[in-house]
């Protein structure tokens, strides 16, 4: 105690407790303890200057909140030392020393080195950790004087958990030059960021992982087997600078939408691309250095095929799924290769095989133009992406019978992708202003492509009873169906979010394509009901789906039949005059916690005096002092046992399946 001229201490082995002996020996700075201490409780109190310790004792020594001064811990001593206090421990003790309560609140606590194991010194030497990235050095490259170094997967079988990755152009002074062998094997990172130095992607480097996201440095030579296999990517675009892919090497990321191959790439490996379900609706593109495509590469269905390659690349009878020739999918090649393809093994098999636009110096489809297609006329809407729209006949006739929308259509030799109706009947309703009584159905098989129907297309086909919105449509025009006053059954898509404006007005639209009841359910991606919407429709009953938020005026005007109304936990606005003419209106349910939005007269006066409302039972008040929901005179709610209703607000779709959103607060039909 107060030895004032101590500066180091050494204490040791055979030592094991020091109680209290070195308090107020202000000048001391460095101490080390030997393996046999077992406690030290006061021992350097009042000793402010203690900037290294090294403790070899493996368990460590009984201490006190006295032992050390607070500023030793925090790296806060009087003397000015660059890296402030340091802690030395054993190699296997330092998470002891770590979790300790006391010695723990060292901040900086470091391995005696002369405790560390050669094979840990060997890692360390050759491993880096980085921003929590496990990267191997080059041991061989090194000795040549190369310092490079890649990613690797992490030990003992640790998977990475970030979701958002960037890595560097180099880890101390290591350019990083790969992602290694099984690096991110099923890891949990869904987005990437990689250098211009990556050259090389290992084998299962991705496998299974949540990757969604990924941007390939352009200098990147190959993608090793099942780099990217079972992974959750949704586009990817190979650099022209990749050589090769390998076997799998995207095989069962069935997420993924858009694959993007440039110019460079030679080798394509087997069932690189297999199982990708989700590419159907793509038109894949083939570069023209291409010189081999591998067993199952391409066995997923998709909308057609653009090779670039003046010879044929080499296929076996897998590439491409069989189905894709049974199905007629157009093949386009270069003009002059043309009949090579037709001659070369397993590509003859592509019976609808065209050249490509621009090979040929000949006319070429431009935006705009018109043209007949057995029967049918079609708009060049998108000239470059080779997209058609249906359109009026010219002269302002009608078409008659039953017409199905083709998937792809052949103008000036170039295949073009059908993918929406403009019109059908709307030319020629501005003309003479009368009905389509030739006209009998039209249908757009799976598959098409078609994503918009334009508003009014098919205005006053008075002999057309039912129709399919497929899920691919996600866009329907205003008055799509107005005077169709055969229309009794709709299948509307699940691409669909908004009923336009008059889109079924002066229809007898009573329910659903396959359905008997006549009642209309509302699937779970409609978000809005424009006005008019259903105005003068013939359903009983309609259910509306926990998603819409906005019903527009006069949407349910004159639906005479109508008696049970079904709303959605999400509505947030009414119209004025929704439901004026609902004389057989009995019921109107609507779970909102918080009462929609509505005007004096969305209901009317009739309604408010002979329709029930039927509210949750937490939400009574609420509507009970709204402006104008308080004008239904009856209002009824429940115990939360018997409200309503069960069945289900969400459509079948064309597809099949159904939806039902929860959170309808419990609430269920009341009885008829």
């Amino acid at each position: 105690m107060y030895c004032t001229s101590l500066v180091h201490l050494f204490i040791p082995d055979s030592v094991e407790s020091i109680d209290n002996a070195f308090m107020c020996c202000d000048n001391l700075q460095q101490i080390v303890i030997g393996k046999g201490m077992r406690r030290m409780k006061g021992a350097f109190k009042k000793c402010p200057n203690i900037y290294n310790v090294t403790c070899w004792a493996e368990i460590p020594p009984e201490v006190d909140e006295e032992t050390f001064e607070s500023n030793v811990f925090h790296s806060t001593s009087t003397l000015i030392v660059p890296y402030g206090s340091v802690l030395l421990v054993p190699y296997k003790s330092l998470d002891l020393y770590k979790n300790h309560r006391i010695w723990g609140k060292f901040r900086n606590i470091q391995e005696i080195p002369d405790t560390i194991p050669e094979s840990v010194q060997r890692e360390r030497m050759f491993h880096r950790m980085k921003d929590g990235i496990r990267y191997k050095i080059d041991e061989v490259k090194l000795m040549y004087g190369h310092k490079e170094a890649s990613v690797v997967e992490l030990e003992d079988g640790q998977r990475y958990s970030q979701k958002e990755v960037v890595i560097p152009i180099q880890v101390d002074d290591f350019k990083v030059v790969g992602i290694g062998d099984n690096a991110f094997r099923f890891a949990e990172t869904t987005t990437i960021k990689l250098p211009s130095t990556i050259t090389r992607i290992g084998s299962n480097a991705f496998t299974g992982s949540r990757l969604s996201s990924i941007s390939l440095s352009k200098e990147l030579t190959v993608i090793e087997d099942a780099a990217f296999q079972g992974c959750s990517l949704r586009e990817i675009n190979v650099p022209g600078s990749v050589k090769s892919i390998g076997n799998y090497a995207f095989g069962g990321c069935d997420q993924l939408k858009v694959v993007t191959l440039n110019s460079g790439l030679q080798k394509i490996g087997i069932g690189a691309f297999s199982g990708l379900v989700s590419l159907n609706s793509q038109m894949l593109t083939i570069p023209e250095t291409v010189t081999e495509i591998g067993d199952k590469a391409f066995e997923s269905m998709i909308a057609g095929i653009i090779c670039l390659a003046e010879n044929p690349p080499k296929i076996g009878p897998t590439t491409f799924n069989p189905v894709l020739w049974q199905c007629n999918i157009r093949l386009m090649v270069p003009y002059n290769s043309i009949q090579k393809y037709r001659e070369a093994p397993y590509w003859r098999y592509f019976l609808d095989t065209v050249y490509i636009e621009g090979t040929k110096p000949v006319e070429v489809p431009k935006n705009g133009d018109t043209f007949e297609y057995k029967g049918i006329y079609y708009v060049v809407k998108d000239a470059k992406a080779r997209h058609a729209h249906v359109t009026s006949l010219p002269g302002h006739r009608k078409y008659a019978g039953d017409l199905v929308i083709h998937n792809s259509v052949t103008y000036l030799n170039q295949g073009l992708l059908v993918t929406g109706i403009d019109d059908i009947n709307y030319d020629a309703y501005l003309h003479d202003h009368g009905t389509n009584t030739e006209l009998t159905g039209l249908s757009i098989p799976n598959g098409n492509l078609v994503t918009s129907i334009g508003a009014h297309a098919l205005i006053n086909v008075v002999n057309l009873q039912s129709f399919v919105i497929p899920n691919k449509v996600t866009s329907i025009g205003e008055g799509l169906f107005e005077g169709c006053s055969s229309l009794e059954r709709i299948s509307i898509g699940s691409g669909v979010n908004t009923i336009p404006a008059n889109c079924f007005k002066g229809t007898a639209l009573a329910g659903l394509v396959g359905k008997t009841d006549k009642k209309m359910t509302l699937h779970g991606n409609i978000k809005r009901i424009e006005s008019g919407a259903f105005m003068s429709c013939k359903f009983i009953e309609i259910e509306i789906h926990d998603s819409v938020e906005f019903i527009g005026g006069s949407a349910f005007c004159n639906c005479e039949s109508l008696i049970n109304v079904y709303m959605g936990t999400g509505m947030k606005e009414i119209g004025g005059s929704v439901f004026e003419g609902c004389t057989a209106l009995k019921r109107v349910l609507c779970p909102a916690m918080t009462p929609p939005k509505i005007l004096d007269n969305t209901f009317g006066q009739e309604i408010y005096e002979n329709v029930t409302l039927y509210v949750h039972e937490n939400a009574l008040a609420a509507y009970q002092a709204d402006k104008y929901w308080k004008k239904f005179k009856n209002i009824d709610t429940t115990d939360g046992r018997v409200v309503f209703p069960t069945t289900n607000i969400s459509v079948a779709h064309p597809s099949g399946g159904s939806g039902r959103h929860p959170g309808t607060g419990g609430i269920k039909r009341p009885k008829k």
